[in-house]
């Protein structure tokens, strides 16, 4: 084997390297792709799931609140 083509194999070698070490680095971003995705969509279905436990405890305090108690004083006397 001659000295280039023994450099030729070398170049080869390392250039199927490097294309296998970005195939896995493609790869592995991919699958943290994939798993952040999920994870993003599983905080938004928590946080729209607690912002409408939120809204529905705002609006049963109000209604137990100050002004339901006005609203059935004004009831009572015109009505």
């Amino acid at each position: 084997m001659s000295a280039e083509e023994s450099t030729t194999q070398k170049i080869e070698q390392e250039v199927t390297d490097a294309v296998k070490k970005v195939e896995e680095t493609a790869t592995n971003a991919e699958e943290e792709v994939v798993k952040a995705t999920k994870s993003a969509e599983q905080k938004v279905e928590e946080a729209g799931s607690t912002a409408k436990k939120d809204a529905l405890d705002v609006v049963d305090k109000a209604k137990k609140g100050p002004l339901s108690k006005v609203s059935a004083f004004f009831k009572k006397f015109f009505n």
